[in-house]
């Protein structure tokens, strides 16, 4: 199936943790990237959000003076200075499951959209794992789990990263910013937030997230649009593969090797 633009709820559910990054009139500031991923890589971790934000910075005022906005491999570069003792590769590996923990959420808009009957996050979950599975990818469910319990409070702003295929864009043709970028994406997460607090996959289960989810505070106002801008207002959802729809009407069928009792390179010792 095709990608589709699809208009999410508006419905609003104020969050208890609140990314300040706005002046009092509503604009996202100048700068507001490096505490946003601060957030996104450290949701429960404050000393962890000080020091990542003292190392970009430290790194921009070294390779980028007067930068107001901050690459990805900027970002990577931070996070490998400072190696867990876990992660071989370095705090990187904060960024991936950061990553899936968006695409878990992503793969539930979509089947909401495109599948409904199938629109449920143990659905994605088992989607997600015959992928890892038939790609030869290390992951179970019960990593995948684990990832989503310790990034679900900003699985949203991973998700609208994702969506825009982890970019932040500029156009000088139009006068079209980073900054006008990065405030957008902000917009995209909070949209998605607002979706995942009232979705229910039935009217017994929880939703997605919950008030204990980041969001931004009361006063965000989103970018005013101009008319030689790119289009704004909507989240762009990728298509259904047909495996993937193939896949579904055989669940809860798991891979061979879950059969067996031979886990893939689990990312977590117990389910969550």
């Amino acid at each position: 199936m095709r990608s589709s633009r699809a208009h999410l709820g508006q419905c609003r559910i104020l969050a208890t943790q609140t990314l300040e990054i706005c002046d009092p009139a509503g604009r996202v500031r100048l700068g507001a990237l490096i505490p946003t991923f601060a957030v996104m890589l450290y949701p429960d971790d404050p000393s962890g959000r000080a020091g990542f934000e003292a190392r970009v910075l430290a790194d921009v005022a070294t390779r980028r003076p007067g930068a107001t906005l901050i690459d990805n491999d900027t970002l990577k570069r931070a996070l490998d200075s400072e190696p867990h003792p876990l992660a071989p590769g370095g705090r990187a590996r904060r960024w991936t499951d950061g990553t899936m923990a968006g695409h878990q959420l992503v793969l539930v808009m979509s089947l909401a959209h495109y599948l409904p009957q199938h629109a449920s996050r143990s659905k994605a979950l088992y989607v997600i794992e015959w992928d890892r599975y038939k790609s030869r990818q290390p992951g179970t469910k019960s990593g995948l789990k684990d990832i989503w319990a310790r990034y679900r409070n900003v699985a949203h702003f991973w998700a609208a990263f994702n969506l825009r295929h982890q970019m932040i864009q500029r156009l000088e043709w139009c006068g079209y910013t980073e900054h006008h970028d990065f405030w957008r994406f902000v917009g995209e997460a909070e949209i998605i937030r607002r979706w995942a607090t009232h979705f229910r996959s039935s009217p017994s289960a929880g939703s997605l997230l919950d008030e204990s989810a980041w969001g931004l505070p009361r006063q965000f106002t989103p970018l005013p649009n101009r008319p030689e801008w790119p289009p704004t207002g909507q989240i762009c959802l990728p298509g259904i593969k047909p495996w993937v729809i193939d896949q579904l009407n055989r669940y809860p069928d798991p891979p061979p090797t879950r059969r067996a009792g031979r886990h893939r390179g689990s990312n977590s010792q117990s389910d969550s």
